[in-house]
């Protein structure tokens, strides 16, 4: 059976354990998808149970962190400059992904939304501005405004909309 778990702190929310679990068992594949939610302080003592599996999701605050521990990234999470999954080479090699933008536009696309022009993501996730960065196969998106606040700063986003577009909401 496979080994795969998502990294992050804190993961009190997560449910990828539950989706990754129901996407296996649609697929016919068996998987165990664990929680490793380790403490920041804690990462280098820990990364090796993580290389041990056969794979692991990345969340906050790790997204950008566990480049150094990889051996090389592909070409997404280079345009990203954040991870959010890990793999293994045939050689071996622990590679970093990014799937975020992958994801975003699928997700647009299924609901029938085109992405075109200026393009506004509220909320930056685990990484500020990584899914609008790109989206397509080697199409960048130069019209994309990732709007994210600092985590405890307050304030209203209609206020950053108006003032960064010159909207009116």
């Amino acid at each position: 059976m496979k080994q795969f778990a998502i990294l992050g702190y804190p993961l009190g929310h997560t449910l990828s354990p539950q989706l990754h679990r129901l996407l296996a068992r649609e697929l016919g594949e068996q998987i165990d998808y664990q929680i490793c939610q380790i403490a920041p302080e804690q990462l280098e003592q820990r990364l090796p149970e993580l290389f041990a599996l056969d794979g692991f999701n990345i969340t906050i605050p790790y997204k950008v962190r566990i480049i150094d521990s990889l051996d090389r990234l592909d070409r997404t999470a280079c345009n990203h400059g954040a991870v959010n999954v890990v793999g293994f080479s045939a050689a071996g090699e622990r590679v970093g992904y990014n799937t975020d933008c992958v994801g975003f536009v699928r997700t647009m696309q299924t609901h029938g939304v085109e992405i075109k022009g200026d393009v506004c993501v509220l909320g930056a996730g685990g990484h500020h501005g990584g899914a609008p960065r790109q989206h397509g196969e080697g199409r960048t998106c130069a019209g994309a405004h990732p709007l994210h606040r600092p985590a405890g700063a307050g304030g209203d986003c209609r206020h950053h909309l108006l003032k960064r577009r010159g909207a009116d909401l």
